[in-house]
């Protein structure tokens, strides 16, 4: 198998709309709905990783990179996540070759940056698997407890 030019799988800040989307949005052609098995996803503050689980399920996107731009991107993601490819081992992820599953049925073969489980401990497991739906009900749950206790704060001030 040729892992010259796979398409990535991402599931966390380099989704549409997040905050590292920026880093390549502009040498994506195509996203496509996809989910990883044998991983889950834990919650490291302002982005998650994955590592292997089995049993365990990610969602994200397959995203397809421009051919004439794709060793940049590449270099870029691989900065990003720390990923040395000549010290994989000490590598805060590893970026490795892993079958997706899209909504369709299909299995494609994509790069996935697979976090080291020591960087997990004591660290929340997103159970859904989902970090952007993740995202959001934190966010609607922080947004929800200000709503409940700004009148308190400000009070309390004055």
């Amino acid at each position: 198998m040729s892992t010259e030019l796979l398409p990535f799988f991402a599931y966390g800040t380099l989704l549409p709309g997040q905050p590292n989307a920026h880093l390549w949005a502009d040498h994506v052609t195509a996203w496509q709905p996809a989910t990883l098995a044998d991983c889950a996803l834990y919650d490291l503050g302002h982005f998650p990783m994955c590592v292997p689980a089995p049993g365990g399920i990610v969602h994200g996107q397959l995203a397809e990179v421009d051919a004439a731009k794709y060793q940049q991107v590449q270099r870029h993601l691989d900065e990003l996540e720390g990923y040395n490819p000549a010290d994989p081992d000490n590598s805060p992820y590893q970026r490795l070759a892993r079958v997706v599953t899209l909504a369709a049925g299909t299995e494609q073969t994509a790069w996935v940056y697979i976090g080291q489980p020591i960087y997990i401990t004591n660290r929340p497991l997103i159970a859904s698997g989902d970090w952007l739906t993740y995202r959001a009900e934190n966010l609607l749950a922080a947004q929800n407890w200000w709503q409940k206790n700004r009148a308190d704060y400000f009070n309390k001030r004055n």
